[in-house]
């Protein structure tokens, strides 16, 4: 994705880079129940605590069954895109091994729509490869799973029509 020069126009650069700076807002720990849907869960709580930026880090505990992950990978029927998606369901029970990822709004249609995206590490279950990529809806927590949310603030620059 290209960045506009309309966005470009509210940040700090250099000749090699752009950037925001912010503060930390408020930070929460958040426990996912047994078969709550991990995007889902953690979208909802962050539409029910009003935040529109933030980082998810730190794993506590957690495992999911199944797990999608989204990969990039070679697009066999056109070599230059290199923006293939696919996806991969692991049905045994993974252990979270690492998890980070991010909260951002976007304006869609005129209207806010919060997007979570997250990466990370599962493994250590029976018949089960140690793997990470982009979890996927339809990753559900299985037993709990718990995560720290940091909220990010003076970084509305970062929210633009999609």
């Amino acid at each position: 994705m290209r960045m506009s020069n309309e966005k470009k126009k509210d940040m700090a650069d250099s000749d090699m880079y752009y950037f925001f700076e912010g503060k930390r807002g408020r930070e929460f720990y958040l426990r996912l129940k047994d078969g709550v849907d991990l995007l889902e869960g953690i979208k909802q709580f962050v539409k029910d605590k009003k935040i529109r930026i933030a980082k998810i880090h730190a794993a506590f505990l957690g495992s999911f069954q199944p797990v999608k992950y989204e990969f990039w990978t070679p697009d066999t029927r056109d070599p230059k895109n290199w923006h293939n998606l696919s996806v991969a369901n692991f049905g045994n029970i993974n252990q979270i091994l690492g998890i980070n990822g991010v909260v951002h709004t976007r304006i869609i249609e005129g209207k806010e729509q919060t997007v979570v995206m997250i990466h990370g590490i599962t493994g250590g279950g029976w018949d089960t490869p140690t793997v990470g990529g982009h979890f996927r809806e339809g990753t559900i927590v299985k037993g709990g799973c718990g995560v720290f949310i940091t909220e990010l603030l003076g970084m509305e620059g970062l929210i633009n029509p999609s």
